[in-house]
């Protein structure tokens, strides 16, 4: 009798499951990818760090070159590092407001055959940073997934810092017109141009660990491509 009920209750038992019956996980023991853990979630904060691959900046970068090349000689361009910093703050289930800021810059060495009065090379040098703050918002395609893809468009302000010098005091050797952002104008020892900063950028984040995730986005941003951490809260 004992054998004929466990085999009647084996029977019944594998019937059930294999209806489609839920699998039950004990308490305080989620699943390996439970969204409380992972993905995308209302009322959390997402903040990212990150650096850029492929800065676009080679209009500005151009344009600087060309218009010194007549007046100066041995003139070289050394890119700076972009860097991004953002919070993102998960206002639904798909969608995400927070901020984004990012710096990025350069350097323009150069040199002349003149000697200053210390019977020293003449040498120059123009520094342009530039760093951005913008509101932000995202859309999450996959927001209940270790593996969160995005969309985001953001807009704000976007400052722009020209600066030039030389080792010679006695003379003013960028006394000429340089192209800046489209327009030719004569530098003096430091130049602001505020603009309106824009981004719109695809990514995606994977949750290697409940609070930490690594993310990659492309698109038009200061830089084509970047990548990151993220760390939820």
């Amino acid at each position: 009798m004992n054998r004929f009920i466990f085999s009647l209750l084996f029977i019944l038992s594998s019937r059930y499951a294999a209806a489609g019956d839920p699998v039950r996980v004990p308490a305080g023991k989620p699943m390996a990818w439970d969204n409380d853990l992972y993905g995308f979630v209302k009322g959390k904060v997402y903040l990212s760090g990150g650096y850029g691959f492929l800065n676009p900046s080679g209009a500005v970068i151009n344009g600087l070159k060309n218009s010194i090349t007549p007046n100066w000689k041995d003139v070289s361009v050394h890119q700076r590092s972009v860097w991004y910093a953002k919070g993102e703050y998960a206002v639904g289930k798909h969608q995400g407001l927070g901020f984004h800021v990012a710096g990025s810059g350069l350097d323009i060495d150069a040199s002349l055959d003149s000697l200053t009065k210390y019977n020293v090379k003449v040498q120059g040098k123009l520094k342009y940073r530039s760093w951005s703050a913008l509101l932000r918002y995202n859309f999450h395609v996959l927001s209940e997934q270790n593996l969160d893809l995005y969309a985001g468009i953001g807009a704000g302000y976007r400052s722009n810092s020209f600066s030039v010098s030389s080792n010679d005091p006695d003379k003013n050797w960028w006394d000429f017109p340089v192209k800046v952002l489209g327009v030719n104008r004569i530098i003096p020892k430091s130049l602001s141009l505020p603009t309106v900063g824009l981004d719109f950028t695809m990514g995606v984040r994977y949750h290697i660990l409940p609070p930490i995730a690594l993310y990659a986005e492309a698109g038009l941003a200061k830089s084509m491509l970047q990548a990151g951490a993220t760390i939820r809260f």
